[in-house]
């Protein structure tokens, strides 16, 4: 599966993860997901590797569970060793390890746990827009015959526009 984000998680934040999955998956940004991405009966340390640097950021969904994880630290490892960059969502107050701390110590944390749920989802969604603007999103779709998008249009009412173009295009004898 192409991605864009690698989210890195604890067990304990499985719901977490899976919402942040969902909410920048309906937006365009295709996230890989251990519980969801992982192949049954597959070496799983080797697709995790295979996965962080196929990626193009790290999500880290912070708590105290994955401060303590050692499969959290690994997968930050590999992603600094490949210039992964990462961004720390952090959904509670933790306490770094000295390890975890070592690699995110420069690294600017969005506390989404003193945002609104939307609006930590928003600026995530955001941040990595900013790393990652040709991540896999829709394409700008515009009417046949126009050199222009559509000002002022949204994308489902432009591609109904294209398909009408279609239709009535094919129904034109050559």
């Amino acid at each position: 599966m192409s991605h864009d984000v690698f989210i890195s998680y604890a067990d304990e934040d499985f719901g977490c993860a899976q919402a942040i999955y969902n909410w920048l998956g309906q937006r365009g940004i295709a996230c890989w997901l251990a519980r969801r991405d992982l192949e049954p009966g597959g070496n799983w340390p080797a697709q995790i590797v295979a996965a962080i640097p196929a990626s193009r950021a790290l999500v880290l969904i912070l708590s105290e569970s994955a401060a303590n994880s050692k499969h959290v630290l690994r997968e930050i490892d590999q992603a600094d060793r490949k210039s992964i960059p990462i961004i720390p969502y952090q959904i509670e107050k933790a306490e770094l390890t000295d390890a975890l701390a070592y690699y995110l110590q420069l690294l600017h944390f969005l506390t989404a746990w003193s945002l609104p749920d939307t609006q930590a989802l928003d600026e995530l969604y955001r941040r990595l827009r900013l790393l990652i603007p040709t991540a896999t999103e829709p394409p700008r779709l515009e009417p046949a015959g126009s050199e222009y998008p559509v000002a002022g249009r949204g994308l489902q009412e432009q591609v109904a526009a294209v398909e009408r173009s279609t239709i009535v295009d094919a129904m034109v004898p050559p």
